[in-house]
């Protein structure tokens, strides 16, 4: 029997030495490959996290769009299996992404509930040096 979750996995690391070696193209393929397994494991956090690199591969190309959208699937994600600390971070990226200032405000807010959840004070001085006033 197949052993999906390792495939996955593996693929995901290809994915992630295609990013460092700036090869982008094929670690998109290799991510959307990924994710098609995590989704057929059953696996959020793989799957959640395959939509964050898919985001991050995004915002170096500078597509904010298509990077919003997948950081926008990591997050409901995140959400749903706790991770604040992703959750956060995932926040964060989005108010770096989005030119509307209610929309960056409304990101930033969530970001530091996150990490206050976590009580995580660096990150949110992060945060305040990055936006501003974050009260």
């Amino acid at each position: 029997m197949k052993d999906v979750l390792a495939e996955a996995n593996c693929i995901s690391g290809l994915g992630e030495i295609a990013v460092a070696r700036s090869q982008y193209d094929l670690a998109r393929t290799n991510y959307e490959g990924a994710l098609a397994l995590y989704k057929q494991a059953r696996d959020l956090r793989g799957e959640a996290n395959c939509a964050k690199n898919l985001g991050f591969i995004a915002i170096a190309r500078s597509d904010r769009e298509t990077a919003g959208t997948f950081l926008k699937i990591a997050l409901n994600i995140y959400q749903q299996i706790s991770e604040a600390y992703l959750v956060g971070m995932t926040h964060r990226m989005l108010a770096k992404l989005t030119f509307d200032t209610d929309e960056r405000e409304s990101h930033v807010m969530a970001a530091r509930i996150a990490f206050e959840e976590i009580r995580r004070d660096d990150l949110i001085a992060q945060l305040r040096s990055e936006f501003g006033d974050i009260s």
